[in-house]
């Protein structure tokens, strides 16, 4: 089922059975209400940079279906949706590009972006970039809760967030790590784009925590 003509879909969220957001590479993006899919439409049709909309959305998060957030990779944009519509593109990483987000509730998130820094949603505003892995770009970040995440990077290396502060990096793999997803406190999967690695708590078997 072809549902964005536009361009190629980047990523999708679902909180629900009835409720998904799918963003593309282009600036749109498209609704699953259970049933079926909505047109796909630009989150921002308004040329607010000067001369293109919102595009090059590579990660959307959406803990519920009143909240989901979007964020570029062209000069640090992200955008929240209410429910309804989209808001106006916030500039929150005007000196990188983000690569991921990350939302297990409307009052917290984390983005990552490929100069290695971390940004954090405390239900207002972003926090500024911080630095956490200042040797590699970070690719994926996964949050379970506001109390655990991990982010993966294309050197191999994972990073655990405790709910105040994040771990050194930690070499898992020898091949680039581009996704990673947490179900839970004690389990994760990273890919990359041909392997898999495993981690979980208790018994560890290749990413331990």
């Amino acid at each position: 089922m072809t549902i964005d003509p536009n361009y190629k879909l980047t990523s999708v969220s679902c909180p629900s059975a009835t409720f998904c957001a799918a963003v593309d590479y282009n600036g749109h993006f498209t609704i699953w209400n259970g049933n079926l899919w909505s047109t796909s439409k630009y989150v921002k049709p308004i040329n607010f940079l000067g001369s293109m909309p919102f595009s090059f959305l590579v990660s959307v998060s959406c803990p519920s279906a009143i909240f989901c957030v979007t964020v570029s990779s062209n000069e640090g944009y992200a955008s929240i949706w209410n429910g309804t519509v989209w808001s106006t593109p916030d500039n929150i990483d005007p000196n990188s590009s983000l690569s991921s987000v990350s939302c297990p509730s409307v009052i917290f998130c984390i983005a990552v972006d490929e100069s290695g820094d971390a940004l954090t949603w405390n239900g207002t505003m972003w926090s500024t970039p911080k630095t956490i892995e200042p040797r590699a770009q970070l690719s994926s970040v996964s949050c379970p809760s506001a109390t655990f995440c991990v982010a993966v990077d294309y050197t191999g290396h994972v990073l655990t967030w405790n709910g105040s502060s994040w771990s050194k990096p930690k070499y898992i793999a020898t091949f680039d790590l581009s996704s990673i997803s947490c179900s839970s406190k004690i389990f994760c999967v990273a890919i990359d784009f041909s392997y898999a690695v495993v981690g979980r708590k208790n018994p560890c078997v290749s990413m331990c925590f």
